[in-house]
C-alpha cells in the first residue's frame, strides 16, 4: 500500500502493477490484523481503473485470477516443490497483479498504512501449476441462533485431475468451522476442516486428494448468530 490512512468503516482500496514473467512461489504478508482485515492479491488482464490506485470494491477488468488472501496475522505461504502460479505469460492472461485492502475501520491518529506483500517468483517453470479455487454462498444467516449451518456445492467438469495441496477459510466474527469434502465413486473425503477465527493462513493437506472429473465438491460453514437481532448478509 502507497501510505493510505482508512477514511471509514469498511474502507476498500486498490494498487495495482505490471506483472512481470515468472511464476509465484512464495507469499510474504507486510501487514498486521490491528490494522488490516482482510488483503486479497488478483492476477488480471487489465485493472478496474489505469490510475495505480483507486478506492472501492472494484479490481479486475476482464480475466481475473484470484492469488492469494490473507487475514489474522497469516504467516507466509510457500508452495510446495515443483508448485508455482504463472504470470506475466500470454498463455496465462495475467497482465496485471491487483492488490486489495480492506480495512475494518479508520485508524486512530495520524497514521497510515504501507501494508503488501512480497512476491517471491522464479523464472523456472514447475511442474504443476496452481491455482484457487473458491467456494462462495450467498446466503444470508438467520438471528438469534447458536448453530446455522450453510452447505454449497458443485460437481467439478474438467478434464484435468486437481491435486488440492492447502486449504484455507475465511469468515468474519460469526464464523466457528469451515469445512471441505469431495465424493468420489460415492465416498466422502475431507480436504480440510478449520476454525475461521483462527489465524486464516493456506493450511496444508497432507492426505494427497486428486479430484477428477464428475466428483461433486462441497463446502460447510458453521456461524453463530445467538446475539443477532436480524438477518446477516456476511457473517
Amino acid at each position: 500500500m502507497i501510505g493510505y490512512s482508512p477514511e471509514r468503516n469498511d474502507d476498500y482500496v486498490a494498487v495495482s502493477r505490471q506483472a512481470i514473467e515468472g511464476y509465484i512461489v512464495g507469499f510474504e504478508p507486510l501487514a498486521n490484523a490491528d490494522r488490516v482485515h482482510h488483503i486479497l492479491l488478483f492476477g488480471c488482464t487489465e485493472p478496474a481503473h489505469a490510475t495505480g490506485f483507486w478506492k472501492g470494491g472494484e479490481t479486475c477488468s476482464g480475466t481475473t485470477h484470484i492469488l492469494y488472501a490473507w487475514a489474522r496475522n497469516a504467516p507466509s505461504l510457500d508452495l510446495p516443490n515443483g508448485v508455482g502460479f504463472s504470470i506475466g505469460h500470454e498463455s496465462d492472461n495475467i497482465r496485471y497483479l491487483v492488490l486489495q485492502v480492506h480495512y475494518a475501520q479508520p485508524f486512530a491518529g495520524d497514521v497510515k498504512d504501507f501494508s503488501g506483500v512480497t512476491l517471491h517468483l522464479t523464472q523456472k517453470q514447475p511442474q504443476n501449476l496452481a491455482a484457487v479455487l473458491l467456494f462462495v454462498s450467498g446466503e444470508s444467516i438467520p438471528p438469534a441462533r447458536s448453530q446455522v449451518q450453510i452447505n454449497v456445492s458443485c460437481e467439478y467438469n474438467q478434464p484435468t485431475e486437481m491435486h488440492p495441496f492447502a486449504f484455507r477459510t475465511h469468515t468474519h466474527g460469526m464464523g466457528r468451522v469451515v469445512s471441505a469434502y469431495y465424493k468420489h465413486e460415492g465416498q466422502w473425503n475431507k480436504i480440510g476442516v478449520r476454525n475461521p477465527q483462527w489465524p486464516q493462513l493456506f493450511e496444508m493437506i497432507t492426505t494427497n486428494p486428486v479430484i477428477r472429473k464428475g466428483d461433486l465438491m462441497a463446502a460447510t460453514c458453521r456461524f453463530d448468530s445467538h446475539d443477532k437481532t436480524k438477518p446477516v448478509a456476511m457473517g
